[in-house]
């Protein structure tokens, strides 16, 4: 099993594998070559946003302050995540057995790619989030998701956001009470 960002002993050998891996095809004449090599500068990218993320939540008290600056890595993962080329399977997994960390640059991913998303992912960071920036995120990619919903996955994204909704710290989240109402009328007014 492969872990991003896991231990950076780890990606640094998935990374110089996979530039191995494209030198050989290369060298083969592969035309395939670049794709291991875009994506091992791609989790080079993802390392680098992934120490940011842990040092930002590390240092900066919560508040607004703290919210900007995540969104805007929040907006520079989605941009990697435009030119990332994984296995959504891989995606997803980094998301149900990663840090907090990788569980937002898992999101973001699927928010810039829609061949990973994951709508068990999406009730998950509705119903237990491990944060309430996980959880804007994940209420995002519900209502990017949303058009493409069957009538259970519909109840069932309503009933988790209904629960979400009854939580003392959610209802204390302006943006979080404002998108959880949009996708709300959105669900009950197809």
């Amino acid at each position: 099993r492969f872990e991003i960002l896991g231990a950076s002993v780890r990606v640094r050998e998935v990374v110089k594998s996979r530039l191995e891996l494209a030198r050989s095809a290369e060298r083969a004449g592969d035309q395939d070559a670049s794709v291991p090599q875009r994506q091992a500068l791609v989790l080079q990218k993802l390392v680098g946003l992934y120490g940011l993320y842990e040092h930002i939540r590390r240092v900066e008290p919560p508040g607004a302050r703290r919210t900007y600056t995540l969104d805007r890595l929040a907006e520079r993962m989605q941009g990697v995540g435009s030119d990332a080329d994984f296995d959504s399977a891989e995606v997803i997994g980094w998301f149900h057995d990663g840090t907090d960390a990788l569980r937002v640059i898992a999101l973001n991913l699927m928010l810039a790619n829609e061949d990973y998303r994951d709508f068990l992912v999406v009730l998950e960071t509705v119903d237990a989030p491990h944060s309430l920036f996980e959880q804007f995120y994940g209420l995002q990619l519900a209502d990017e998701m949303l058009p493409k919903l069957d009538p259970l996955e519909r109840r069932l994204l309503s009933d988790a956001i209904g629960r979400a909704r009854r939580k003392r710290r959610f209802r204390r989240d302006p943006p979080l009470m404002s998108l959880s109402s949009s996708i709300l009328r959105r669900l009950t007014n197809p």
